[in-house]
C-alpha cells in the first residue's frame, strides 16, 4: 500500500487503490473514502488502538466517491477495507437511484430502509435518493434523516420544486423531517431540483449500469427526459427503470395523469413493473 491521503477526509489513508484501504481517524464520529476505482465489495474491519481489538462490521460496495463510515464511537479508530473479488460469473452488484413520493403511506419508508440494509450488505450501490412529491415538502427530510441514520448522510438528494403532483397527506413526515437533534440530518424541507441532482448522479457511472427504483409518482422521469442532457444520460447511463404497481394510484392520481402518457410513450430504456406485495398489509391498526 502506498500513501494516499487525498483518498480519505481524514488526510491519513494508505491504499492499494481499489483492493485494500487502511485509514486512521483521530476523531469524531464520521468519514468519508474515495472507493471509485472498484465496484466491488469491501469487507469492512474495525481496529481499536487502545485495546488492540478489531471488529468486523457488514460489507461495503464500491463505487462511490465519497462513501461515509461510522465510526464505533468518537474515540480514534483504524478502518481497514480488504476488497472481496467477486467469483467468475457472479452477477453485478446493481447501482441503484430511488425516486420516492414519500409522505402518506410508511412503504417508502420501508423500502429506502431496505436499501440501505441492501447496500450494507454489498448487494446494491445506492447512489443517491429523489423526492419527487410537490404536495408535501417534509418528505425530502425524512428522506435525509433514513439516509443519516444508516450513515449514508452524504447521498445525493434531489427533489420536484413544483407543486402540482403529489398527496397532500402527511402521515409521519414533519414530525420526523423538522427533529434534526434526534435524528442528526441537516435537510428539513429543501433540497436541489432533481432536473440537476439526477444528471450529477448519473454522469459519474457507468454505461447502461444504473437501475432508477420509482415507489410513487414516476414524473420526475418526465422532467428528466424533457432536459437535453437529462435524456442523452437517460440513454447511456440506464440500465432498467423499475416501478412499484401500475395501478391508477401511482401512474394517474394526485397530479400523476399529466405526465403518464408522455413518460409511457418517450422512455428509451427496459422497463419493468412490480406488483408483488400488493395483497401484503404493513402498519395495519
Amino acid at each position: 500500500m502506498q500513501p494516499s491521503s487525498g483518498l480519505a477526509s481524514t488526510g491519513l489513508c494508505l491504499a492499494k487503490t481499489g483492493v485494500e484501504y487502511l485509514v486512521y481517524s483521530a476523531r469524531g464520529s464520521s468519514f468519508t473514502v474515495n472507493l471509485s476505482a472498484s465496484t466491488n465489495v469491501y469487507t469492512v474491519r474495525w481496529y481499536n488502538p487502545r485495546t488492540g481489538q478489531t471488529s468486523t462490521n457488514a460489507n461495503v460496495s464500491g463505487g462511490g466517491v465519497d462513501q461515509l463510515f461510522k465510526k464505533p464511537d468518537s474515540n480514534d479508530w483504524v478502518l481497514h477495507l480488504n476488497e472481496t473479488p467477486r467469483s467468475a460469473g457472479a452477477p453485478k452488484v446493481p447501482a441503484v437511484i430511488f425516486d420516492t413520493d414519500m409522505g402518506s403511506d410508511c412503504d417508502d419508508a420501508g423500502a429506502l430502509a431496505v436499501l440501505h440494509a441492501l447496500a450494507d450488505a454489498g448487494e446494491v450501490r445506492l447512489l443517491g435518493v429523489i423526492f419527487s412529491s410537490g404536495k408535501n415538502r417534509f418528505g425530502v427530510g425524512t428522506c435525509d434523516a433514513i439516509n443519516t441514520y444508516y450513515g449514508r448522510g452524504d447521498l445525493p438528494l434531489g427533489q420536484y420544486q413544483g407543486t402540482n403532483v403529489g398527496d397532500p397527506t402527511d402521515s409521519y413526515t414533519k414530525r420526523i423531517a423538522t427533529d434534526t437533534n434526534r435524528f442528526s440530518h441537516d435537510i428539513i424541507d429543501k433540497a436541489p431540483d432533481l432536473v440537476s441532482v439526477y444528471p450529477k448522479i448519473l454522469e459519474s457511472q457507468p454505461d447502461h449500469s444504473v437501475t432508477i427504483l420509482t415507489v410513487g409518482h414516476p414524473h420526475g422521469l418526465v422532467h428528466l427526459m424533457r432536459d437535453a442532457r437529462g435524456m442523452e444520460l437517460v440513454r447511456a447511463r440506464v440500465d432498467r427503470w423499475v416501478a412499484m404497481g401500475m395501478g391508477g394510484w401511482n401512474f394517474e392520481q394526485c397530479g400523476m395523469s399529466a405526465y403518464c402518457e408522455e413518460l409511457l410513450n418517450k422512455w428509451p430504456m427496459p422497463f419493468y413493473i412490480s406488483p408483488a406485495g400488493a395483497e401484503v398489509i404493513t402498519g395495519n391498526r
